[in-house]
């Protein structure tokens, strides 16, 4: 990264120190749970971690290690799908089933 007049150097080492300590950060109990996206702003002077799944306790020690030039984004996971569409499918959907069997196999 090189400074910009809206990021000066001392900045900069302010961001790459928040880098580090996220990165530093590792949560290996559950890794899959916590996929996350470090993404260093110059425009803004920030650092932007997309994160899908924090604790209030994790938020606040990552805030207060990181500093003031971590910004946390939540994103949601799409890949997982809904239980809803799920039972919604399960229940009209095994209900079509049926009804298609009772009236073309009768």
């Amino acid at each position: 990264m090189n400074p910009t007049a809206t990021c000066p150097q001392d900045a900069l080492d302010e961001l790459n120190k928040a880098i580090e300590f996220v990165r530093g950060r590792t949560r290996t109990d559950r890794p899959e749970r916590h996929a996350l996206n470090i993404a260093p702003d110059v425009d803004a002077c920030r650092v932007v971690l997309h994160i899908g799944d924090l604790s209030d306790e994790e938020e606040v020690a990552l805030q207060a290690g990181a500093g003031s030039r971590l910004a946390i984004e939540y994103r949601r996971d799409w890949a997982r799908p809904s239980r809803l569409l799920l039972i919604l499918w399960i229940v009209f959907g095994g209900s079509g089933v049926i009804l298609v069997y009772r009236h073309y196999c009768r």
